[in-house]
Formats: C-alpha cells, structure tokens, sequence
C-alpha cells in the first residue's frame, strides 16, 4: 500500500468515526461541513501529490496578477510608492478565509517592493491581523534583500471602524504619493471611499474582494477587478506549489461533484416524489 492511499484511507477511518459521533451531538449542517472538509482536505492531497514537475495544470488568465510586476516597475519609474490593504476583516470570524487570502498576497507585494525598491505600506482595520501582515511583509522582505529596505512603521494599524480605516486609506493615497494600489481581503460598503479615492487620482487599482454587495464597486473603480472565488486562487497564480495548484484543482473537483449530485437529485426528484419525503426534503 502506498502513503497515499495509507493517508486516504486513515482519513475516511476519521470521517467514519467524526460521522457517527455528529449524527448523536449535532445536526445534519455539521455532518455536511464535516464531510466537505474532508473531502476538500483529500482531493487537495491527491492532486498536489499528482502535480510534480513537468505536470502543471491550466491556470485561467486573470490579468491583475499578469501585470503585478509591470505595475511594481511603472511605481518604481515614477518614484511612487505601494499601497497594500489587507480589508476590514478580522481572524477568528465569518471572514478569516478572505483575510488569509489577502495575507498570501501581501507577502507577494512584499517580495516584489524588497526587489523593486519603492516603498510598500501594508494597512489593516484589524488588530489581530496587524502582527500578522506586519510579520508577513518583513518576511518578505528578508527572504528577498536580507531585510534591506524594509521599513517598520509601514506596516500600520489605522483604526478597527471600517469608515475611519477608509478615510485613513485615502489619507495615505493622497500623501504617500502612491502609483499602484492592491486590496485583498474583506471589504463592505466604505470600499467605495477607498476606491474612488484612487480611482480619481489615477492610481492604478488590483481589488480582490468576495463580498457581492462590494463587488459592483470593485467593477466600477479597480483597474484590475479579482472578484468572487478568485481571491481564493491568487494564492496559486502567486506562488505556483504543487499544494496550491492543488488545492484550487480540488475546490474546482468539489464544485463539480456536488453540481453532479444536485441534478442528480433534482431528476430523482422529479421521477419519484415520494424520495424527497424520505429524504426529508419537506416535499
């Protein structure tokens, strides 16, 4: 047997054994979170263990990620700096997934500064996620430079209310002299400050956001709108790794299958009414 199917076949013990003690504590909603973990948490191992050089999958064009680097090196001939938000979102809640995936980002935005030479300054509202991005940036810029040009007080907590945090961008747009801005997080309504802002004074704009309501806003203002579940893949257009690569191979697999099951279902359905009552589906 080998590691992998060791690996899978430990995992589906686990879910067996998680199943039956969520089907005794706790609803139906847990039992289908638990088994989508799962089965997201095996799919990415299967194809991140399949991707090894010269297999590499096809990845769809998204052109703010194309352009980082000839946006870095306009800022850079126009002697302007960088602006990185990392959105209003926190850890520990509803939003952490898209904060994480600003997080990845920033270290990116960070590698190119160190490299580049202008100046990168990385903000969040939140006060939790600030000694992260602080951390991720100087990372950054060590791996890259050996820490040279990094500056500490350019990573800055603003304000925790996502309007003050908004006027406090705007601020740094107008007096950084920033020449490209990107924002990838979590953003609600006060985005629109932000973004017109830039967008009047000519700063190009990468937004990756995952809130609808934002999204219209995104469209209308970024240069380079990243929007919905694309956040969620920037990770893998970045930073290339067989894990990464993966990963958005298994969300992709994922949405599949459970697109399959709910026309399954639904023709099911339709040819025996009766199931849906056994189902209790309430129909």
């Amino acid at each position: 047997m080998s590691i992998l199917q060791g690996l899978i076949n430990l995992i589906a013990d686990l879910y067996y054994d998680l199943v039956y003690y969520a089907s005794i504590r706790q609803g139906s909603g847990f039992v289908l979170g638990l088994a989508a973990i799962v089965i997201l948490s095996g799919l990415t191992l299967y194809f991140s263990r399949r991707l090894r050089p010269p297999r590499s999958p096809f990845l769809r064009r998204i052109e703010g990620v194309a352009d980082l680097d000839r946006n870095v090196e306009a800022a850079v001939e126009d002697g302007r700096s960088l602006h990185f938000s990392l959105g209003t979102g926190s850890l520990g809640d509803s939003l952490t997934v898209q904060t994480l995936a600003g997080l990845d980002l920033s270290k990116e935005m960070g590698r190119k500064a160190a490299a580049s030479g202008p100046p990168l300054i990385a903000t969040t509202s939140s006060a939790l996620a600030f000694p992260i991005l602080e951390s991720v940036v100087h990372r950054a810029y060590a791996e890259t430079t050996g820490g040279l040009g990094y500056q500490e007080d350019n990573s800055r907590f603003i304000a925790p209310d996502p309007v003050a945090y908004a006027a406090g961008v705007m601020q740094i747009v107008e007096e950084e002299d920033v020449g490209f801005n990107v924002m990838a997080g979590s953003f609600g309504p006060e985005y629109l400050l932000m973004g017109e802002a830039a967008a009047k004074r000519g700063v190009k704009q990468l937004v990756a956001a995952a809130d609808p309501t934002v999204l219209p806003f995104v469209v209308a203002t970024a240069d380079y709108p990243v929007i919905g579940e694309e956040l969620f893949a920037l990770s893998a257009y970045v930073r290339p790794t067989p894990v990464r690569l993966g990963s958005v191979m298994a969300q992709d697999t994922f949405r599949l299958i459970v697109v399959i099951l709910i026309l399954a279902l639904t023709i099911l359905l339709a040819v025996d009414p009766e199931l849906g009552r056994q189902l209790g589906l309430g129909l």
